[in-house]
Order: structure tokens, then sequence, then C-alpha cells
């Protein structure tokens, strides 16, 4: 039997001085052409595009990709779109691309590394000692990527639950003055921006809401159950004691399910009355979700007309 390569020590030693990464030039200046294929197929290397290689246990941190740009490229670079929202903390709707600024004569034919030739409308921040793409600027430009509304308002609410963003009123400042393509569908949606949803779930759900012009919830409404425990909703309406929760599966096994039972057997002795929402309702039977909604709504004594209106956007 043939012997597995191990991974150099003089290799080991340089990936570590640069993030986890390694180039076919670093490699190659140490070991074999032959060599360094065996040990990329031995799994001790891998391939993050052509020419660039990680250590395992580096691959998922932006820094190390940034760092593979930075090394493929021959010098720094700008993060912006995803790669900037991973470091502002925000990075819902990432494609697993290392995306970053480049000036217009650069190109690249790397699956992996996506660079932009667009001028940004703000200057620069650094986060960690690196340049990226101001946070408005980046969550504005992913949120105007994103084909569906309640998605657009999963990005904005992300990113001001990352504490980035001052409040919804700056994105709709800066959506105001930003010139990029499908900009004009944020524009409506970004005044309901929310930095207390908690999942994009939640978002949305709230658009759904919103679009269908039954009143505004509150996310992550409080309720004082009758044991004197506050528990949460993912969405109330506290003047009509109207909740609804997202039901995900995920959360739904072992312990996490006897901590979601308690929890929704103290909120049953309230007066609240709640609705519980599936990824399913929201994108597959939206109209008899809210009908749902709406007649319990209701039943707690509102009428159309009373302290709604929700954006009304194009496409669903």
């Amino acid at each position: 039997m043939s012997k597995t390569p191990t991974l150099p020590a003089a290799l080991s030693q340089l990936a570590s001085s640069q993030q986890g990464i390694l180039t076919t030039e670093n490699a190659t200046a140490v070991v074999s052409t032959n060599t360094l294929a065996n040990i990329v197929r031995s799994g001790q290397l891998l391939r993050l595009w052509r020419g660039i290689f990680v250590v395992p246990g580096w691959t998922d941190t932006t820094e190390a990709r940034l760092r593979a740009a930075e090394l493929t490229l021959g010098r720094p670079v700008v993060a912006c779109l995803h790669s900037a929202a991973a470091l502002h903390g925000f990075d819902i709707a990432g494609d697993g691309a290392v995306h970053v600024l480049a000036p217009e004569p650069w190109g690249s034919r790397r699956s992996g590394l996506v660079l932009h030739r667009r001028l940004v409308t703000s200057p620069l921040v650094e986060v960690g000692g690196r340049l990226v793409t101001d946070p408005r600027e980046t969550a504005l430009c992913i949120a105007a990527l994103q084909t569906q509304p309640p998605r657009v308002l999963a990005v904005l609410d992300a990113a001001l639950r990352s504490d980035t963003v001052a409040d919804a009123q700056a994105l709709v400042e800066f959506a105001d003055r930003l010139s990029v393509n499908r900009i004009r569908k944020v524009r409506p949606i970004a005044p309901w921006a929310d930095g207390r949803a908690e999942s994009p779930p939640e978002s949305w759900l709230r658009w759904a809401i919103l679009d269908a012009g039954l009143p505004p919830p509150v996310p992550q409404v409080t309720v004082l159950t009758a044991a004197g425990r506050v528990r949460r909703l993912d969405l109330g309406w506290p003047e009509y004691r109207v909740g609804c929760e997202f039901d995900g599966v995920a959360f739904h096994t072992g312990e996490a399910l006897h901590r979601d039972r308690v929890r929704m057997n103290d909120l049953t002795g309230t007066d609240w009355r709640s609705l519980y929402i599936t990824n399913r309702m929201i994108w597959h039977e939206r109209v008899p979700m809210l009908a749902r909604i709406e007649a319990l709504l209701r039943s707690r004594g509102w009428r159309p007309g009373m302290n709604t209106v929700g954006p009304q956007t194009a496409g669903s």
C-alpha cells in the first residue's frame, strides 16, 4: 500500500502565517507537483479555486478567504457584498464566494472569487484591520440582489440586528441616494426594517403581514404569564393580545422541544391567542395563513383601517 503523504512542516508553518492559505507556488517550492496532488487527494489541503489551497479547519473563515484573494491577486483587497456583510456580522444571504472590489483592469475567471468593478457611494470603513464597504451600502446592495421582497426585508433586519447600522431611517436616507440595479424595489421596504427580528423567517412573516395591509406587528413582543414569567412571541399585537410564532422543525427535538412546550403551556394560560406558522405557510400557503391571522385579529376587535398599512410592493 502507498503511504498517504503528510503536510510538510514548512508548508504547515507557512499556511499558519497566511490564515491557512497556500498557493501552488508556495507548495511546489517545497514538494513536487505530484506530491502536491497526492496531498490534495488525501484531504490535507482543500482547493478553494485554481492555484489556491486551504488547510482544513480554516475553510469557513471569511478572513482566510479574503487572504486567499490577496495572494491570488497579489495586492490588498476590499471586501464588499456578502464578504463585507460577514465581517459586519449580518451575512444571511451569502453564496459561498469571496466578493471584493476591483479596479477596472482586473479580471477573474476563478470560481469562488468574484471581482466587482463599481464605485462605492460612501467611504470605506475598517473592520478588524481590513477595509470593507460601509454597512449601510453593503446591506442595501445585498437587499437589491434578492428576488423576493420578504428576503429583502430579512437582509435589512439582519443589518440592524448586527448594530452596525443605526436604524431604519439610516437605511432609508442612504437608499435615497444609492444608485444600483433594483434599488427601487428596496426603498419602499427599508422603512420597515427592524433589528428586533431574530431570524429570516420572522422577517418573511412580518413582510407578508405588512404587505397584506394588516396592522404592523411588534417583533419579539413580551408576555407576562400567570406564573409571573416573561415569555416572548416572535411577532405580536399587544393591543389585541394576539401573537404569531414561527414553528421551525430544527428547534423542536430533545431538550429544545421540552423547553418550547413549557413555554407554549405558559402562554396558553394567558389571555393571549397565538398562531403557529411554518415555512410552508409563508411561501406556499400565504393566502389562507393571512386569512387566519386576520380572522384572529378581527375576533379581538381589529377592523380594516385601524393602525395599518404596510408597504405595498410588487412581486411576492
